[in-house]
Formats: structure tokens, C-alpha cells, sequence
């Protein structure tokens, strides 16, 4: 999603919409596309596009999916937008995206100026943003991540791995401790068992499964959770009845 700001006109809103949503649901993948052309969560796009689903867009708006179908069918059907399908996401288009946009970022007077950097914060973001040391995309980072774990390493940029990831995101999946989770999970599931082993790979830990190992993993951790609290609170229990253990 870009900074900034977008034009709506007034024919949008007077429009006679036969239900809010999908003024809602337009407004929202206004705001999504990219004002420029480029990637997105490994996916390249034009300006006025976004890659999403019905359910990534339902989850972030707090509606019901089916709302959300029906309403980009009838923007759709009103030339608003165009959708084009794809196994596992899809692009939407936004027509006409320059009205919404323009040409160029709006710049404007009220915006917040400022202060002159000083020549230790300038330092500091020349090494942040230096192209030797090129910002890590949430692809790179979990890949990283995994690699750590496993002491492998798989290819950020495969492919298959770049494939999976994707959809995963378009299902509202982009929180990286998601995956470190799953990872972290799976690794102490399956690390010390012989048969289960090769499975730690992206093909598997990333593929459809990933919500119910997502929960999975959560609910574990809940698990470990509650049981030491338990056993905080006998011990706490036992200091009160005993005195504490002696040195």
C-alpha cells in the first residue's frame, strides 16, 4: 500500500450502490494498489494493481466473505475494476486508477517538516539503507530464519518457495513470527524424528497446511503456558506452606 493520499470523486459516493460493502470493499483496494509498477510479496504489479483474496480482504475489513465476493463481482460488473483469477491469488485492477491517484504523489504544505538530520542519525541511515546492506524483504527473512533452524540452505528467491509464500500472504498471512512459529514448532516436532525430518521444507511447512500448523503451534504454546503457570503457582504454594529452599 502507497503513503499518502487518494482522490475519490463525488460520482463514487452519490453512486446508487445497492449495498455499502462494496463502496467498502472499492475504497480498499483503491487504497491497496500500487501507485507504482513493482513487487509485491514476490508478486510483480502494475500501478493501480493489488494481489489479495476474498478472504485477506474480509479479515482485514471485519466483514463476511460472501460480502466481499458479491461486491467485487458488482464492481466488476460496473467496470470499476477488472479481476484476473490465479491458483492461489488474485490481481485485481483498478480501471481508470490514475482518477483516484494522479500521475504523481501529491505533496502538501500541511505535511510535517522535518528537522535537519544530524550527522550521527545521518550516518546511522546511510548504513541502514546502504546498498551493501540491502533491507531484507519478508521473504528473506523467513527463509533466513528457517535456515538457522534447520542449518540448510534453501533459496529465498526460488521459484517454488516464492510461489508458496505468495499465497500464503494473499491469505493475510504476513506476520513474520507466523512462520517462525510454524518453523520453531515443526522443527521441535519433527527435528528428532527420523521419518518426519525431511519434511522440514518449505514445500511442506508453507504449503496449504500452514493455518492448521499455524494453530497447531499456538495452541502448544498455550499449552506450555498454562502448565507453567501451574507449576509457578505450586511452587509458590509450597514456599508459603515450607519457607523457601535452603541455600
Amino acid at each position: 500500500m502507497s503513503e499518502g493520499y487518494i482522490k475519490l470523486p463525488r460520482e463514487i459516493v452519490r453512486r446508487s450502490w445497492r449495498s455499502p460493502y462494496q463502496i467498502l470493499v472499492l475504497i480498499h483496494c483503491i487504497t491497496e494498489a500500487r501507485s507504482q509498477d513493482g513487487e509485491s510479496y514476490g508478486i510483480y504489479l502494475k500501478r493501480g494493481q493489488l494481489a489479495t483474496g476474498r478472504r485477506k480482504i474480509a479479515h482485514t475489513l471485519g466483514i463476511k466473505e460472501h460480502h466481499v465476493r458479491s461486491s467485487l463481482n458488482s464492481l466488476r460488473l460496473a467496470h470499476l475494476l477488472t479481476i484476473s483469477t490465479h491458483s492461489q491469488y488474485s490481481v485485481i485492477s483498478i480501471t481508470n486508477y490514475d482518477q483516484y491517484q494522479g500521475t504523481s504523489p501529491a505533496r502538501h504544505t500541511y505535511d510535517t517538516v522535518k528537522a535537519p538530520l544530524t550527522k550521527k542519525e545521518r550516518k546511522k541511515e546511510e548504513e541502514v539503507y546502504s546498498p551493501e546492506q540491502p533491507r531484507l524483504t519478508l521473504r528473506d527473512q523467513i527463509i533466513d530464519h528457517l535456515n538457522s533452524r534447520l542449518d540448510s540452505s534453501y533459496k529465498a528467491a526460488s521459484k517454488k518457495t516464492t510461489s508458496l509464500l505468495s499465497a500464503r500472504y494473499a491469505e493475510g498471512h504476513t506476520d513474520l513470527d507466523d512462520y517462525r512459529t510454524v518453523i520453531d514448532h515443526k522443527h521441535i516436532q519433527w527435528g528428532g524424528d527420523d521419518r518426519m525430518r525431511p519434511y522440514l521444507r518449505p514445500e511442506t511447512l508453507f504449503g496449504t497446511k500452514f493455518e492448521g500448523y499455524l494453530q497447531e503451534a499456538r495452541a502448544a504454546q498455550r499449552h506450555d503456558s498454562q502448565r507453567r503457570s501451574e507449576h509457578d503457582d505450586a511452587t509458590r504454594r509450597l514456599h508459603e506452606l515450607f519457607g523457601p529452599p535452603e541455600e
